[in-house]
């Protein structure tokens, strides 16, 4: 039974009776917890002598644990015999006095005692174990690591190669007999032979790359995609995908690709290779090209040879794709998060035409891992953090695997929620990839049963009154028409139907009154019918139809309205905050930049007052481009409850105070260039700039809708309470003291 080196074992333990040298029982079972919470008993104590390549090892203070199910070998222990243990992607040694001895070797995610092979022979349960303690990936089957790899071939040969150039790869049963055609392979994949000669390559990060839009899919993506555009590096083969509502967009996905791609590299794009189509071929993309002096390559008309090297990618990804949409059984709708997926695993591994690298190791110049890869589609248990639920709520939320968060890691997913219909990403999960959750309706409908099942019947549904299943007034308002049109409104309320008197008869009185005298014991309870309030259907229709009446949703809209006097008063009031904290400065964007979007926010308060505000789009900011640290303490209920509970003891006053236009306060340490609002007019003396480079804000003050905004203006309050001779609690930085 081999020997696992564990950093998080106490100490040394051991499940064989007969390896000990010597032991000693132990009186009082000694206990201990494993990974899991499981608790179990240490029978004796003794030695055990270990022969090993380097050498016989006596090992002391080994616990005899008959539950345990195999061997573990403490690294604290061995700290404190006066060794030094360090760890290498694929070996451990432990040194002392200047010499150095191999102790162990890397199998998956665990480091073996010269043992590769106990990995094998390890009871479910202590896999099981040192998989929590870990948090590695267990071996998998040939079959399983086909799958994770979106269906690429995978043979003896091909595995060796791939797990020789990659980290946590652990296929286990190599042996085992795998059919020789794939059928979702032959439905995603197949296709005709073609043959191109080879050309000599580039040898620079961005000295060439290679474009190409893919579209338009038959169906529509969930976020309204229909097409996908590709940027590849040809020196290292790095693909990068942006989904795309309409070919029009090229333009600013490639902007955006540029501008990570030559920050995150350090190299600037020299040539960029295309075909003819229009998307590439317009005024503006010629433009901003000829302004970045990057040199344009275009393919011949009906050529697509000349651009194959894009088009193969192409290809290459859309067969991943419809091979994991297929092998998940999820709607064609979800085609885009199947190709962001794709790329994901096309970036991560090796290939021989980029000299046994992959294009992730040609970028950052790291092997990369793909221990934390899953089946697409696999059903999934993600964790519901304590403050979105209550004490008796699900601490899990069974959702769909549609792929992996680049910009957060590596080990966060990509969770479909089929109840919320909503993609989010989180770390803290459970996969269980042999259930695949094949159709994200049924999965709707087996959640939502599961949850509720045990909950009494009452007149709201849970389900629609949760936070999160709010829908925008837009996709529920009912039509304007009878009342009696209106289908839907009652879909949540559950009413006792009205039973007509008149349908009652003789006999059925009758039988009434008896079974009401035989239960004269029970409690009396009303026999009144309640009826539905006619007024209900009414009420409810003028309700939604006023929240969207009031509201106009852009400028034209407000200027326009019956209320534009009191709209164009808040909306010059805005302007005019904006102007007087020197909010930003119209200059020339940068070409390596990238303005965000803003717009107008209109909102009419409950006690008739009217408020605009503009709001910048953060959803669009950039993580290491437009912002870094968003954090920023709040106050907290505490510490108010406290502050009233000793002001009512003390006699004190309170008083409140609010600060108009807070965030405007703001200063901002990034460079931030946001569009011109609508309304804001652009200075003389820089329309003539206009005409020849687009114009933007530079972002001097924070405004509302930036990821960073409360970041700053915290940054802004707290300089201003410590100028004035106020300390800031050390419990709660929202406090500050006089």
């Amino acid at each position: 039974m081999g020997w696992i080196i564990d950093s998080g074992a106490t100490q040394h333990l051991c499940a064989d009776r007969n390896a000990f040298s010597t032991y000693t029982d132990i009186s009082n079972d000694q206990t201990i917890t494993i990974a899991d919470g499981t608790r179990i008993k240490a029978k004796g104590v003794g030695e055990i002598d270990i022969t090993t390549d380097a050498g016989s090892i006596r090992l002391t203070d080994v616990c005899w644990v008959p539950e345990m199910g195999g061997n573990l070998l403490s690294v604290s222990c061995i700290v404190d015999a006066g060794y030094c243990v360090e760890f290498s992607p694929k070996t451990c040694t432990v040194s002392k006095d200047g010499v150095r001895t191999l102790l162990g070797q890397r199998s998956g995610g665990l480091y073996y005692l010269n043992n590769r092979s106990a990995i094998n022979r390890q009871s479910p349960r202590l896999e099981a174990n040192l998989g929590l303690m870990t948090n590695q990936s267990p071996g998998a089957s040939l079959v399983t690591w086909h799958r994770r790899l979106c269906h690429r071939s995978l043979d003896d040969a091909a595995v060796r190669y791939i797990s020789s150039n990659v980290q946590n790869m652990e296929v286990n049963n190599k042996s085992e007999s795998t059919p020789k055609i794939c059928g979702i392979c032959a439905q995603g994949g197949q296709h005709k032979e073609a043959g191109t000669k080879r050309r000599e390559k580039c040898c620079e990060i961005l000295a060439i790359v290679h474009s190409d839009i893919c579209g338009p899919m038959q169906t529509v993506g969930l976020n309204g995609e229909r097409y996908f555009v590709t940027f590849i590096d040809e020196m290292s083969g790095r693909v990068s995908i942006a989904l795309l509502n309409t070919k029009d967009g090229a333009l600013k996905a490639f902007e955006s690709y540029r501008a990570r791609a030559e920050k995150s590299s350090g190299k600037a794009i020299k040539v960029f290779r295309s075909d003819g189509g229009g998307e590439y071929l317009n005024r503006e993309f010629k433009k901003y090209l000829t302004e970045a002096g990057i040199q344009h390559i275009v393919s011949p008309p009906y050529t697509p040879s000349h651009n194959g090297l894009a088009e193969r990618t192409n290809r290459t990804i859309m067969e991943n794709a419809r091979c994991i949409l297929e092998d998940s059984k999820l709607g064609k709708e979800f085609w885009g998060y199947a190709v962001l997926n794709a790329t994901h695993i096309h970036n991560r591994l090796p290939s021989r035409s980029h000299n046994d690298m992959s294009p992730h190791e040609h970028w950052t110049g790291k092997i990369p891992e793909i221990g934390h890869l899953r089946i697409f589609g696999s059903t999934t248990w993600m964790h519901v953090p304590s403050e979105k639920r209550q004490k008796l709520d699900p601490k899990w939320v069974s959702c769909v695997l549609v792929g992996y968060e680049e910009d957060a890691g590596s080990r966060v997913y990509r969770l479909y929620n089929p109840i919320t219909k909503k993609v989010v990403v989180s770390r803290d999960v459970i996969i269980d990839e042999l259930s695949v959750i094949g159709n994200a309706q049924e999965v709707s409908h087996i959640t939502s049963t599961e949850w509720n099942k045990e909950a009494p019947t009452t007149a709201l549904k849970q389900s629609d009154v949760e936070e999160e299943d709010f829908q925008p007034l837009d996709t529920i308002i009912p039509p304007v028409g009878p009342i009696e049109e209106i289908a839907g409104i009652q879909e949540s309320i559950t009413v006792r139907p009205r039973l007509a008197v008149q349908d009652i008869t003789q006999g059925e009185r009758n039988a009434i009154q008896e079974a009401g005298q035989e239960r004269a014991s029970e409690p009396r309870r009303s026999q009144r019918m309640r009826q539905p309030s006619g007024l209900f259907h009414s009420h409810a229709q003028f309700a939604l139809l006023a929240a969207i009446e009031e509201e106009p949703q852009t400028l034209t809209e407000a200027l326009s309205s019956n209320e534009r006097e009191c709209w164009r008063a808040e909306w010059r009031s805005e302007l005019t905050s904006l102007a007087e904290n020197n909010t930003w400065e119209i200059e020339p964007l940068p070409e390596d930049r990238q303005a965000i979007g803003c717009r107008w926010l209109f909102k009419k308060k409950e006690d008739g007052r009217y408020k605009a505000r503009l709001v910048a789009k953060g959803y669009s900011q950039q993580v290491g481009i437009d912002y870094e640290e968003t954090f920023a303490p709040v106050a907290k209920f505490t510490t108010i409850r406290l502050l009233l509970a000793l002001t009512c003891e003390n006699n004190w006053e309170l008083e409140g105070m609010d600060v108009k236009t807070a965030f405007l306060n703001g200063e901002l340490d990034e460079r931030i260039y946001m569009e011109i609002p609508e309304g804001v007019a652009i200075p003389a003396n820089k329309e003539q700039i206009g005409y020849q480079r687009q114009l933007a804000c530079r972002l001097i003050k924070s405004i509302y809708g930036l990821n960073q905004s409360q970041r700053a203006w915290y940054g802004r309050i707290h300089t201003f309470f410590l100028e004035h001779n106020f300390t800031r609690s050390d419990f709660n930085h929202s406090l500050f003291i006089n």
